[in-house]
């Protein structure tokens, strides 16, 4: 099994995920109070943001993703965050959700 979720929908089965999907998606995980570095953390919603992160956003995004499944506590967690911290701006921000209060960090 991954250590990967699977929370956001799948976009090989359906209708294609639009913006509203995303906007509502990443609202709810904010209200359950899902720290964004579980809500990154999941297959569907990498494939998703891989088209809208630029790549040098995305690459970090997925190291840092990579070093919380590995269970790196290092001095890379402090690059962890900070492309934890940039790709949630820019994924509220490209979805139309409010960034001026960010989910929840562990």
């Amino acid at each position: 099994t991954s250590p990967l979720r699977c929370a956001f929908p799948s976009a090989n089965r359906g209708a294609s995920i639009r913006k509203l999907h995303l906007k509502t998606f990443l609202q709810k995980q904010r209200a359950a109070g899902t720290p964004f570095e579980e809500v990154a953390a999941d297959w569907n919603f990498l494939m998703h943001v891989a088209g809208i992160l630029p790549a040098e956003e995305f690459d970090a995004l997925c190291e840092a993703v990579a070093l919380k499944i590995r269970g790196v506590r290092t001095a890379a967690k402090r690059s962890a965050l900070t492309a934890y911290q940039r790709s949630e701006k820019l994924i509220c921000e490209f979805a139309g959700v409010d960034t001026a209060a960010p989910s929840k960090r562990r």
